[in-house]
């Protein structure tokens, strides 16, 4: 997949990481905020528990 300008699209690539902080009533959850902000990380690599789950955006688990 591309990386696309519109984060809709971009935080559903395959091997990213999408984070998003503030506001979620919209979505039933029980934050109110002026905020929110998405990120997406292209290629991450994520540690669980001491454990390596994620290496440069490939899965491993």
């Amino acid at each position: 997949a591309k990386r696309p300008d519109n984060v809709l699209e971009s935080e559903k690539i395959r091997g990213t990481v999408h984070l998003a902080i503030g506001d979620n009533s919209h979505m039933g959850g029980k934050v109110s905020s002026d905020l929110h902000q998405d990120f997406i990380i292209p290629k991450p690599t994520l540690i669980f528990d001491g454990k390596k789950i994620m290496e440069n955006g490939k899965l491993l688990v």
